[in-house]
């Protein structure tokens, strides 16, 4: 099974448990989209799979440039997950990058 399967089978998964919940998030929302905005390697398979997929290299490629210096936060998202798995405290306030995500538009 490929990673980007797994990826889709977590997201579905998600979708089901997070529909019990009145959310308020809404399409082109900024709100959550504001504050150290990261995403896994797989993930980023995924965007750039689709971006080529839909002709929009070059859109990505100028996005990307766009998107200047952000500070890193402390862990991944893995290594957070893990650290939770394993009962470890960890410091829930990373540092702010103020910086919406550059895939949000319109």
């Amino acid at each position: 099974m490929l990673k980007s399967d797994i990826l889709h089978i977590i997201y579905e998964q998600y979708h089901h448990w997070a529909q019990r919940f009145t959310v308020a998030c809404r399409p082109a929302c900024p709100v959550c989209c504001t504050q150290n905005v990261t995403m896994t390697a797989v993930e980023g398979e995924e965007i750039l799979a689709y971006a080529l997929g839909q002709g929009l290299a070059q859109w990505l490629g100028d996005t990307l440039t766009a998107c200047g210096q952000t500070t890193p936060p402390p862990m991944t998202t893995n290594q957070f997950a893990a650290a939770c798995l394993a009962g470890q405290e960890t410091n829930p306030v990373w540092p702010a990058n103020q910086m919406p995500c550059h895939f949000l538009t319109d």
